[in-house]
């Protein structure tokens, strides 16, 4: 499954569909501008922004219990980054 979330790639194209990303595919900060803007997306995931650390809502379309973030190594093989 790929949820795709902040992805730079074509998945999620910069414009028209969707011109109100907090972040621009080309951009070296992609993915702390994509952070930074948390306030914005976190309702729409069913989050609250008085109480984060709370995680979403219940009734959320999708619940993700956990992330593993990969990066490629020198060679092009994928190396597991620590679990956030």
């Amino acid at each position: 499954m790929n949820v795709a979330v902040g992805g730079t790639g074509s998945f999620f194209p910069n414009w028209p569909i969707c011109r109100n990303k907090p972040w621009k595919n080309k951009s070296p900060t992609a993915i702390e501008e994509f952070t930074s803007a948390w306030k914005d997306w976190w309702p729409t995931w069913g989050g609250d922004l008085t109480k984060p650390e709370a995680g979403p809502k219940d009734a959320a379309a999708m619940m993700i219990d956990w992330v593993r973030y990969w990066e490629p190594g020198q060679n092009g093989e994928a190396i597991p980054l620590p679990a956030m």
